[in-house]
């Protein structure tokens, strides 16, 4: 199972993208149906619930106040976090982890 990262210090958008990579590794496990299925979701939906909060409250009005990001962005990405938030609630809510049910949850929060 990936380990859950606790970077707390260094440039935001190295945090931001090694918890991209940790996804990234976190769903190949969620596809992997002898891996602790249900460990990793649980280490999954904290960091992903965290990152999006993150992200929302501090990176993207940093960004639009330098006028990096304009507010479509802004609401583009909120949007896919709503969206990405609503997937991963479907999948926690799948009760056998071994199920084709789950698989089919897992792809579409992937």
């Amino acid at each position: 199972m990936p380990k859950i990262l606790q970077q707390t210090g260094g440039d935001v958008v190295d945090i931001i993208l090694a918890d991209h990579r940790w996804f990234e590794d976190a769903l190949h496990e969620l596809r992997d149906v002898q891996s602790d299925r249900a460990a990793v979701l649980a280490d999954l939906a904290t960091v992903l619930i965290a990152h999006a909060e993150a992200e929302e409250s501090t990176v993207y009005p940093s960004l639009r106040q330098r006028k990096a990001i304009d507010p479509d962005e802004v609401k583009h990405s909120a949007h896919e976090h709503d969206e990405g938030n609503r997937a991963l609630l479907a999948l926690m809510e799948v009760q056998d982890t071994a199920s084709e049910e789950f698989s089919e949850k897992e792809h579409e929060l992937s």
